[in-house]
């Protein structure tokens, strides 16, 4: 918790860090899709170390303002590598 507020500031929606609000269905989805954005690229959406050495106003404006840098395309994977019995 970053100065009491109820979420991970990794996680946060920007709406939640406008608002203070906990319960919102859009701030939830926000949460989840910035978990599925971990889980595909390995980083989270805003940097950690920056959320967390930022003071408690400072983070909630990087949640606010900042947009998390977009992901680099991936090449498909070829079809040879994941069904070995396919033909090239």
């Amino acid at each position: 918790m970053v100065g009491g507020c109820g979420s991970t500031p990794e996680y946060m929606s920007p709406e939640q860090a406008e608002t203070d609000v906990l319960g919102a269905d859009r701030s939830d989805i926000y949460s989840l899709g910035a978990l599925l954005y971990e889980l595909l690229t390995g980083v989270t959406p805003l940097d950690p170390a920056r959320l967390r050495e930022a003071g408690y106003a400072q983070t909630l404006k990087v949640i606010r303002e900042e947009e998390p840098v977009k992901p680099a395309p991936v090449s498909p994977i070829p079809a040879t590598r994941w069904r070995p019995w396919a033909r090239a």
